[in-house]
């Protein structure tokens, strides 16, 4: 069990981040420092997660086991939804995936003594046609400016509107826990 061994930097703010890594039980300290997310349009949605993770990793510059990662949303014809600005565009982003699916990616990187190893999960949501009565009540009670996509697998939203997922849940809320695992593993043997 040498995952019970290392100690972690979790170079995230995310509050579900955190706790996936607290009910996973590792040691960790959560640690940030800006960075500039910009999209390359040149990039998939996959390298553009694997890149902004690493960017955010590069950036905290520790020789320590640091752990980044960097969600995005997306619809068939990759466009992207990133974090709502407002009520208003958060309105329009759950518009756009009421009644289909879209992906949601996640970029992961590790890295240790400056070494960078970054992968991405990727999963499908069906979300379910959902009222305009029933999207204004969701904007006005929940956070929504803080996710990706405007809304959480793991709030009422995921509980009443997301008909099915195809891959890792945890990737929804935030972080593919089963496949960083196994990606830690591989690293640190």
């Amino acid at each position: 069990m040498n995952w019970k061994k290392q100690h972690i930097v979790l170079g995230s703010k995310s509050p579900r981040r955190k706790q996936l890594f607290e009910q996973a039980g590792f040691d960790f300290e959560v640690k940030t420092k800006e960075t500039n997310e910009v999209l390359n349009p040149l990039e998939t949605v996959e390298q553009n997660t694997m890149r902004l993770a690493k960017e955010k990793a590069i950036a905290l510059g520790l020789r320590e086991l640091v752990v980044c990662g960097d969600t995005l949303v997306s619809l068939d014809d990759n466009q992207v939804l990133g974090k709502p600005r407002d009520k208003q565009q958060a309105i329009e982003m759950l518009k756009s995936i009421s009644g289909r699916s879209h992906y949601v990616t996640t970029g992961v990187c590790i890295s240790k003594n400056l070494e960078y190893y970054c992968f991405y999960e990727q999963t499908k949501v069906f979300i379910k046609p959902v009222s305009d009565e029933l999207l204004q009540y969701y904007i006005d009670e929940y956070k929504v400016l803080d996710k990706a996509g405007s809304y959480g697998v793991q709030d009422w939203f995921g509980l009443t509107q997301v008909e099915k997922i195809e891959g890792c849940f945890y990737n929804v809320m935030g972080f593919p826990m089963p496949r960083f695992f196994e990606e830690l593993n591989k690293i640190i043997s």
